[in-house]
């Protein structure tokens, strides 16, 4: 059965515990994983392609490490890089999220394109009897009506895929496979997806607060809200069943009594035993 969401104060209070305990590796693990990205952002030309397909597994093992500082179980600078031995698992797992993502924003960008369409068929209804009017006032209420809508309808379809496929990073540094993965995370956040809205804003906004210090602080507060993440997805992962109990079983009745065997019968008293008659010939007498 699943568990239970973590209070917003309850998940931040253990991410930070779990913080204090694991801040040189939670700290240099997160330092070193944001240098090679920034390293994979900066290259030119290969960037685009260093971001597609090397931080993946990077994202992962870093996952990981906050996986193994949450339980407690001796994370190291390794798990950084662990991701790169299960490279397809990390590769398809955020896949499923650009693909999901995109399917997200089809609605919105269809009605964005109609949006553009009406505006461009306005300005040219218009080219030829009045001045050009470039951007917002020459598109028209009904194509900014559209705009804004779209933009919402995609907005709120993000946050859906967000807060159904949010435990999929995790559960796939647990050993699960991609698609298993969104499928279990969609179940295990069955029923508490306006929770878990209001838990990923806060420690959104937990983690960007750390940018204000001079961008130091960061590296504080980002491991803080993503241990707090950690704990509310352990909270939340189903627990084994207890076994029922099971009846204890029935004695075997207990075997009826053998009556007693009947009283031996007296035997005979035995019969002396005849003496032998004697063969000796009687004596004579004279």
């Amino acid at each position: 059965m699943n568990g239970r969401l973590l209070g917003i104060g309850e998940a931040i209070t253990l991410g930070w515990e779990t913080f204090k305990k694991q801040a040189g590796i939670v700290i240099g693990g997160y330092l070193l994983y944001m240098v090679i990205a920034a390293i994979c952002y900066a290259i030119p030309f290969v960037n685009f392609l260093l971001i597609l397909f090397a931080l993946p597994p990077l994202v992962g093992g870093l996952y990981l490490l906050i996986l193994n500082a949450t339980k407690g179980t001796n994370p190291t600078i390794n798990d950084l890089f662990s991701g790169f031995n299960q490279y397809g698992k990390w590769l398809g797992v955020f896949w499923l999220f650009v693909l999901a993502t995109l399917i997200a924003y089809i609605p919105g960008g269809i009605l964005m394109g109609i949006a553009l369409l009406i505006a461009n068929k306005g300005q040219q209804a218009t080219s030829t009897t009045t001045t050009f009017q470039p951007g917002v006032a020459a598109m028209g209420a009904g194509a900014i009506a559209l705009i804004v809508i779209g933009s919402i309808i995609s907005i709120i379809l993000i946050f859906v895929v967000l807060l159904r496929y949010v435990f999929a990073y995790f559960l796939v540094a647990e050993g699960a496979a991609p698609v298993a993965a969104f499928k279990q995370s969609a179940a295990m956040t069955e029923g508490h997806r306006g929770g878990l809205l209001w838990m990923l804003i806060v420690l959104w906004l937990l983690a960007a607060a750390g940018a204000i210090a001079c961008g130091i602080g960061i590296f504080v507060t980002a491991p803080v809200a993503w241990l707090a993440l950690a704990h509310v997805y352990l909270a939340m992962k189903p627990q084994a069943a207890a076994p029922a109990e099971t009846a204890a079983p029935t004695p075997p009745p207990a075997p009826e009594p053998t009556p007693p065997p009947p009283p031996a019968e007296p035997e005979a008293p035995a019969e002396p035993e005849a003496k032998p008659e004697s063969t000796e010939p009687p004596e004579k007498t004279e």
